[in-house]
């Protein structure tokens, strides 16, 4: 360095902020990112090549975004020496170097750390090096009320706030904000409304309870279908789901147990549909929350101003026209299309060029 050394407390800080960046942008080591990370950070393994059981991350969620040595396109990952990055940022701001110094020092110093066990890293299949945590660089630390108060720094400039335990607090005071490119210094930032607050009361007092999403449609073959609707009925294993996105298929005779909301992504059509599908929750309780999303057309918004007139509205029984001639031809010519995929029509091919050939012409 040109410049004077920084002092142990610049240096420190200059680390820990290190490791926050790499915890806050998600760069702890789970065996469902092994794939992930062996690839160099490719979309595709944490989306729909993801490992079963594993949340997805699809365009527009922030995935875990480890280190790497050196820039990959189409990786989500950040890189040592991409140009005007974070890292670069907080180095030169630290250390009061520029950005190419700050990249050279970077790839001498992330090696050094992973050689001291305090960073983790691994090679991709390309030979790039990739830097992150394991579980056992963290360490969760439940804070009392008091101590909630008091844990946290902030910003003399831009204001940006950030939870620290509070053993930690007075190492950060006159540091550089972790802000991309702010120059302001950091102050401690008491929050007199952290016991109060609605996540941390959440957390402390209530259950944790998982999402896990299952597919109910047309598109599913009966056996799929089946296995959906007894996972969801059972719900035995951690990957069952407990919220079902459904089509139709799911309006009638079929038996998925216990069911305790209902959300509609439209307006049905009348109150037989209505009732036919907000009916499948609370058959067991007799307690359940329906939630019905409506539109802009006038219809959805006449229903949202006179609800009950959807609810307990009159139910026609459904009828039937055996004189749509039009509609029996089309159904009459699927219908010898699927025999045809079935292989039950002789002499004709499971998708024909032609459909005179379905005819016998």
């Amino acid at each position: 360095l040109d410049a004077a050394p920084p002092d142990d407390a610049r240096y420190l800080a200059f680390l820990r902020g290190l490791l926050e960046r790499l915890r806050t942008r998600g760069a702890v080591y789970h065996e469902w990112l092994a794939p992930y990370l062996k690839r160099g950070g490719i979309r595709w393994q944490v989306w729909g090549g993801r490992p079963a059981g594993m949340p997805a991350f699809p365009r527009g969620l922030s995935a875990p975004a480890f280190l790497l040595a050196t820039s990959k396109s189409r990786s989500e990952f950040d890189a040592v020496n991409a140009r005007g990055n974070w890292y670069q940022d907080w180095t030169s701001r630290c250390l009061g170097m520029d950005a190419g110094e700050a990249a050279n020092y970077l790839g001498r110093l992330l090696p050094a750390l992973a050689a001291a066990d305090i960073v983790a890293a691994g090679d991709t299949e390309d030979g790039n090096t990739v830097y992150g945590l394991l579980p056992g660089h963290l360490r969760v630390t439940r804070l009392d009320d008091t101590a909630a108060v008091l844990a946290g720094v902030g910003c003399d400039t831009c204001h940006w706030q950030q939870t620290e335990h509070p053993g930690r607090v007075a190492d950060w005071i006159d540091q550089p904000c972790r802000q991309y490119r702010c120059r302001g210094r950091l102050r401690a930032a008491h929050d007199d409304t952290a016991p109060d607050d609605y996540y941390r009361r959440l957390y402390l007092e209530s259950s944790v309870f998982r999402v896990v999403t299952g597919e109910h449609t047309g598109m599913l073959t009966r056996a799929q279908r089946e296995t959906v609707e007894k996972q969801f009925r059972e719900g035995q294993r951690y990957t069952d789901p407990n919220v079902l996105s459904c089509t139709p298929t799911l309006e009638m005779g079929i038996d998925i147990g216990a069911l305790s909301a209902v959300v509609l992504a439209s307006l049905p059509h009348g109150p037989a549909n209505y009732v036919q599908r907000a009916g499948r929750a609370g058959r067991k309780s007799g307690n359940a929350l329906v939630l019905t999303l409506v539109g802009r057309s006038d219809r959805d918004r006449y229903y949202l101003t006179e609800p009950r007139d959807m609810i307990a509205g009159q139910i026609v029984p459904p009828g039937c026209f055996l004189s749509a001639v039009e509609i029996l031809r089309r159904q009459y010519l699927a219908h010898l299309i699927d025999l045809a995929a079935r292989g039950r029509l002789p002499g004709v091919l499971p998708m024909p060029r032609r459909a005179h050939v379905l005819f016998g012409a």
